[in-house]
């Protein structure tokens, strides 16, 4: 393990990125059906190579051939506003580090890699959806607990 070799994502990278987006979505939401995982895998495959480089920057570790952590930095431009009035901001989608390969300070080395990225590409600030696990990581990093006046809602449609 003391070979890890960290690097910014390629194209050649797609099925380490769907693999570990994957291992991500178990470790958040437990295991999930065959049904929901075919449909899952089908739309990651078709979701990165359209949008990495472009608006989706991952950032993975290797342990040789195998990749063993990712992050996933998306980047969005909207409309200006007090807060961003550049409307560049930046969202951590997937912070994945396998099992056997945590608190080795992995995720912490990618995280600070796609800042910086970020950072290159203008972004005003970087937020993401702590885990209980992670939160305390992403604290030392400097992130803080996000306050605002607005309450976070979501409206579902239907099936």
């Amino acid at each position: 393990m003391e070979n890890l070799v960290y690097r910014k994502a390629e194209n050649e990278d797609i099925n380490n990125l769907v693999k570990l987006r994957l291992e991500y979505v178990k470790a958040d939401y437990g295991e999930i059906d065959a049904e929901t995982e075919t449909t899952l895998r089908a739309q990651l495959n078709e979701y990165f190579p359209a949008h990495l480089g472009k608006d989706i920057f991952g950032f993975l570790c290797f342990d040789g051939e195998k990749a063993v952590s990712m992050v996933i930095l998306y980047i969005m431009d909207k409309p200006a506003f007090v807060t961003t009035p550049s409307g560049r901001t930046g969202t951590f989608l997937s912070v994945v580090t396998l099992p056997e390969y945590r608190r080795k300070g992995i995720a912490g080395k990618l995280v600070k890699m796609a800042l910086e990225k970020a950072k290159q590409l203008g972004a005003e600030f970087v937020e993401l959806q702590a885990t209980a696990d992670g939160a305390p990581l992403y604290k030392e990093i400097g992130f803080k607990d996000k306050e605002s006046h607005y309450t976070p809602m979501i409206y579902k449609f239907e099936k």
